[in-house]
């Protein structure tokens, strides 16, 4: 049977079947935007939640098997905490969990997004291990816990996508950016050869003009190098920053490739994510940050 239940702010709560409870909600915001703000310790510690507790630990790992913890305190000095892995990672429209509040059964939560004209119906899943301890959970401050919780991450999500009438229509995606070089010969070896970069293509018009374009793995944005782009002193790009999920690994590999690379750096701040980085330069001295922000301290 079919149980709705819609609390203020637009939060429904239906119950599908004997195991499920499923949390839909309408926000007026880009997708891409709401599963970042599920996803990433710059934003659920301001949003998840009841709104009178506090979280005070918000560890991520996010990858498929990654575990994550969150911890919160209560005005009364009570605690509660939830700790699960990330099974599925399909940004921005699909993020698979299981969940276990401490001491509890596991559960399995399926967030779903959908948006049409920059807004973002939610659509939360989550199945329990039988009927019983579904209806618990449904005994307790849950469904007013998580409609607050919501309540504030729209209030997030208005702030930085801003009102519908200033919205932007139109998106802006950095397709790559120019290298200044001495060599371009020399640049394909260290980015394609050694730094591991995909060469995309390399064309070359007389003798005075030649575009190379690579792309790091994974990214959206690559680099151009070549004769004939930019005015530019090589070596005077500096602080070109490659978000990696493990700097350790990323900097075993490049270095493993030959690339010198510094020892990692953590950069450390109350109430601020832990944030790693190490460095490396091309044979120009241009200058690049691997970066791998790690937990969120309490």
């Amino acid at each position: 049977m079919d149980i709705a239940h819609r609390l203020g702010g637009g939060t429904t709560f239906t119950t599908p079947s004997d195991r499920e409870i499923v949390v839909t909600r309408v926000l007026d915001a880009p997708r891409r935007l709401v599963f970042d703000a599920w996803t990433s310790p710059e934003h659920i510690p301001h949003w998840m939640g009841p709104k009178a507790w506090t979280m005070r630990v918000c560890e991520i790992d996010l990858r498929p098997g990654g575990g994550y913890r969150f911890a919160w305190s209560g005005p009364d000095g009570a605690e509660m905490g939830i700790s699960g892995v990330y099974r599925v990672i399909d940004p921005p429209g699909r993020l698979v969990t299981t969940e276990s509040w401490d001491e509890g059964p596991e559960v399995l939560n399926t967030l779903v997004l959908n948006e049409q004209d920059g807004v973002t119906t939610m659509t939360c899943t989550a199945l329990y291990p039988s009927r019983d301890v579904r209806d618990a959970v449904l005994g307790t401050g849950m469904r007013a816990g998580m409609s607050e919780g919501l309540n504030r991450l729209e209030e997030r999500l208005r702030a930085r996508a801003g009102s519908s009438e200033g919205k932007t229509t139109v998106d802006w995606k950095l397709e790559a950016v120019p290298l200044p070089v001495t060599d371009v010969d020399r640049a394909k070896h260290f980015y394609g050869e050694m730094a591991g970069f995909t060469v995309d293509h390399d064309h070359r018009i007389g003798e005075d003009f030649r575009v190379l374009q690579l792309t790091p793995p994974g990214s959206a944005c690559s680099i151009v190098v070549g004769t004939g782009i930019v005015a530019t002193e090589p070596g005077s790009v500096q602080g070109l920053t490659l978000v990696v999920p493990d700097i350790h690994a990323a900097r075993a590999e490049l270095t493993g490739r030959g690339v010198e690379v510094s020892e990692v750096e953590d950069l450390t701040a109350p109430g601020k994510p832990t944030v790693s980085h190490a460095y490396f330069s091309d044979p120009d001295g241009n200058g690049w940050v691997l970066q791998q922000r790690i937990h969120f301290p309490g």
